[in-house]
């Protein structure tokens, strides 16, 4: 089995509401430790907190020493510039896309907005404007560059918000039901094989053959996912001595896998992830991080 590549909607779902127990930490500073990677140092009475991420993949708040750069990049100094000490007031998802919205400053909030899919991207925004951006990129339908306004990308179905008339003309759109669960309903495919599995379903069968009974079963069960968020059971999940993926629940196609539970799915985000970043720390940058923390 591939071990999974970048975070779910389900693990941003999670990992938001993980992240929570760190709002009210100050930003300290910013760092790029590779080119498509980003950390960020936050300070609050217990310690400090660092968020590591890297584009289009992950972000979780790392038990880990990351080796930095003796001086920031464009994109850390804007993050100094414009986030210096403001508090950490609120973390969510933007929907339920693969969206992490970091929230800075009380009177006038501004917007850290991690986008995880693709390639990936790292946006700050004031009142809807872009300040600036890890890297510009062009769409059809959007333009992430300073200056622009900022535009969420277009949302896929919402199953935290769907009744089941709507589930089920979702589904019907697809040409076969872990397309369609996967697809057009944003579940993406580990979490579609286990609705079609929680649920007795052929994945492979066409939605428009189901019997009611069966649409009936897989909506039940996407509820019985998400409803799980609520009281999470993260665990790490592994083949053949490798860690496969990382996950905020217990989940039946894992079954014959081996399973380590975990006290959190940050946790379990954090040791699955962050070994991407190098750990490798120069006497350059050794001797310029002690000379910030006396600062």
């Amino acid at each position: 089995m591939r071990p999974k590549r970048s975070m779910t909607s389900f693990d941003v779902r999670a990992e938001a509401a993980d992240l929570a127990g760190i709002v009210g930490a100050r930003f300290q500073k910013a760092y790029d430790p590779t080119p498509d990677s980003l950390l960020i140092r936050l300070h609050r009475s217990g310690g400090r907190v660092n968020l590591l991420g890297q584009m289009g993949r992950f972000i979780v708040d790392t038990g880990r020493e990351v080796a930095v750069p003796a001086t920031p990049g464009h994109f850390p100094s804007l993050l100094r510039k414009h986030l210096s000490n403001a508090p950490l007031v609120r973390v969510s998802q933007h929907d339920f896309d693969r969206v992490l919205v970091l929230s800075f400053g009380h009177e006038r909030t501004t917007d850290l907005v991690i986008e995880l899919f693709g390639r990936g991207n790292a946006v700050l925004v004031r009142e809807g404007r872009i300040i600036g951006v890890h890297h510009a990129e062009t769409w059809r339908d959007r333009t992430l560059k300073g200056g622009a306004d900022y535009r969420f990308p277009a949302s896929r179905s919402n199953p935290l918000e769907m009744d089941y008339g709507t589930f089920r003309e979702v589904l019907m759109r697809g040409t076969d039901v872990v397309r369609s669960l996967a697809l057009e309903l944003n579940l993406g495919g580990t979490y579609a094989e286990e609705v079609c599995l929680r649920a007795g379903l052929d994945k492979e069968s066409a939605p428009g053959d189901l019997p009611e009974g069966d649409v009936e079963a897989a909506y039940e069960a996407l509820r019985g996912l998400l409803a799980g968020l609520e009281e999470p059971s993260p665990n790490i999940v592994g083949e053949g001595g490798e860690m496969v993926d990382a996950v905020p629940l217990e989940l039946a196609i894992y079954e014959d896998l081996a399973i380590e539970r975990v006290p959190r799915f940050n946790e379990a985000l954090d040791r699955f992830f962050s070994p991407e970043v190098p750990v490798e720390v120069s006497a350059e940058t050794i001797e310029h991080d002690h000379l910030e923390r006396i600062l």
